[in-house]
């Protein structure tokens, strides 16, 4: 190793979506921070456009295949098919197995727990992998297959957050948890005094996210306050809830909530009051540490990993399914223009000390030595 730790290493980052979702964006921020560290990095995934073009903007080439992997009966019948998918598998591996050898891999970042396969294939050929898990696990018997493969294969898994780790574990030791980072805008941002209080949520429009009880709080709070608006950002790209998430987006235009497909969301965030996010199931959304680094007051679901990132001095936490409690949360918040401003500011402090992305790239760079070390000098030759 050099002085930097990586020693050059050249690490495969597998991806499993062509949309730049939080996953992909979580993994893709630290790699010029874990570049100054002395690793360097190729790029396996599906070649979509979105994806491809935002590595190339940043110097990178996007290598793979169609993904064609599914892990349920619903999923293995949606386009192309299930003989389609199935039959496009060897072809994907093979190509997936040169791809590790034409660019000398040492190890390879499976990012999200859909990368598993090509974590095994990794490992069937000795290399060292880590298994970024994004998600929780399922409770059922496939979560437990899961796992067991994981340690059978002696994957390194970092999980997103403790509730992540924890459902991994099954009562086992939990392993690594690596929080995830956001991006802190600088200088902090200024809020000029407005006559309407802006209220918004940023996700996939899907049930695990909750936008229906985005909605429907929306619904109730317009029903006792006039000078509330309502944004929601995020389209249904989730082709097993894509026919949900239209009736979602048709009830939002019907109660008055703004739609918007894809922004800024930064610079959006900037125009906002208050942060809402109702998931259901969510290990560590990064988008609520963004509305906390850009001084917002979080109203979240006390969910997964979301009771780790929301505190009483950062936002308020809601039980989940509860539009009631969500639209009585909003009020409160719309009404007391100094309670946002304290809230907004602690949460703001609360990512700068604890989930930057330079502290996620440190904790990673650790975790990439580990999982490098782990394996014994005979198994890597």
């Amino acid at each position: 190793m050099s002085s930097q730790d990586g020693g050059g290493a050249k690490v495969a980052v597998v991806l499993h979506e062509g949309v730049v979702g939080g996953a992909s964006l979580s993994v893709l921020r630290m790699v010029p921070l874990l570049e100054e560290r002395g690793w360097s990095f190729s790029f396996w995934g599906p070649p979509d456009r979105a994806l491809s073009d935002y590595l190339l903007e940043r110097g990178h080439r996007l290598q793979g295949l169609p993904r064609n992997l599914a892990f349920s009966l619903v999923a293995l019948r949606q386009p192309p098919g299930p003989l389609p998918r199935l039959t496009s598998l060897p072809r994907y591996f093979q190509q997936f197995d040169a791809f590790l050898r034409k660019e000398a891999v040492q190890l390879v970042h499976a990012n999200t727990l859909y990368t598993l396969p090509e974590a095994l294939v990794a490992r069937a050929r000795r290399l060292p992998a880590l298994l970024h898990l994004h998600e929780m696990v399922p409770e059922s018997y496939k979560g437990a297959v899961t796992s067991q493969l994981a340690r059978r294969a002696r994957l390194e898994v970092v999980a997103v957050s403790e509730a992540s780790a924890a459902r991994y574990a099954r009562g086992a030791q939990p392993p690594r948890v690596v929080h995830e980072g956001a991006v802190i805008p600088r200088p902090p941002r200024r809020r000029e005094a407005r006559e309407r209080v802006t209220v918004g949520s940023v996700a996939v429009i899907s049930r695990r996210k909750g936008p229906d009880l985005f909605v429907e709080a929306a619904r109730r709070v317009l029903a006792e306050e006039e000078g509330v608006d309502f944004r929601l950002v995020g389209m249904p790209t989730d082709p097993l809830d894509e026919r949900w998430g239209r009736e979602v987006l048709r009830d939002a235009n019907a109660v008055g909530v703004e739609h918007l497909p894809s922004v800024d969301v930064p610079r959006e965030m900037a125009k906002w009051d208050i942060f809402v996010l109702p998931a259901r199931q969510d290990p560590f959304p990064i988008v609520v540490l963004e509305a906390m680094a850009s001084e917002l007051p979080v109203v979240g679901t006390k969910v997964d990993g979301i009771a780790e990132q929301v505190t009483a001095e950062t936002g308020i936490v809601c039980p989940p399914e509860d539009p009631r409690s969500l639209a009585d949360a909003i009020l409160r918040l719309a009404r007391d223009p100094a309670l946002r401003a304290r809230l907004g500011a602690a949460g703001r402090r609360r990512v700068e000390a604890h989930f930057s992305v330079e502290r996620q790239a440190d904790e990673m760079h650790e975790a990439y030595k580990a999982t490098c070390a782990a394996l014994s000098g005979s198994e890597r030759t």
